[in-house]
């Protein structure tokens, strides 16, 4: 059996600046998959799992979705929840993950590029920003922003990154 070849995504040249945005406190509802860190091939998937509930969450305030990253272990996995905000989690079913994220300052790029594009701001933001950047990242959830623009359909509309860092 031939294996097929993994290639990173390239590096970005010229990644524009973060804005800094203090965010926060807000309640997430949505689904969660376990992933080993690196290998993310899944989260498209699981974007389609998700789609259908979108605009149909109990208590779901925006129209606007997030990917976050979290519960990262010793072991190298990650959580990804792909989600929606919401005002509360009283009447949410039990099959949708909750997840709060309490109020931080976040280092912000925004990317009105296609969705294919969004590995290779990650590796990136991880690759160049990260090690040379004098503010520090929290032990925190980071988050994939997708406003009411974006179209899931095309991949167009545009994006977020958004690391936590300390204030």
């Amino acid at each position: 059996m031939v294996e097929a070849v993994r290639r990173e995504p390239p590096l970005l040249s010229g990644l524009p600046p973060p804005r800094y945005v203090d965010f926060g406190p807000v309640l997430l509802a949505g689904l969660t998959e376990h992933y080993r860190d690196g290998d993310m091939a899944g989260v498209p998937n699981q974007w389609l799992r998700f789609a259908p509930w979108l605009g149909h969450i109990p208590a779901q305030r925006r129209d606007v979705a997030y990917g976050v990253v979290c519960n990262a272990d010793d072991d190298g996995t990650v959580d990804y929840l792909t989600a929606a905000e919401v005002s509360d989690y009283a009447d949410l079913p039990d099959e949708l993950a909750r997840l709060r994220l309490p109020a931080r300052r976040y280092a912000v790029w925004t990317h009105g590029g296609h969705i294919t594009e969004i590995g290779a701001i990650w590796r990136t933001i991880w690759s160049e920003w990260v090690p040379t950047s004098a503010l520090r990242l929290c032990d925190a959830p980071f988050f994939e922003f997708y406003p009411e623009a974006f179209d899931p359909e095309t991949g167009r509309g545009g994006f977020e990154i958004w690391m936590p860092v300390e204030a």
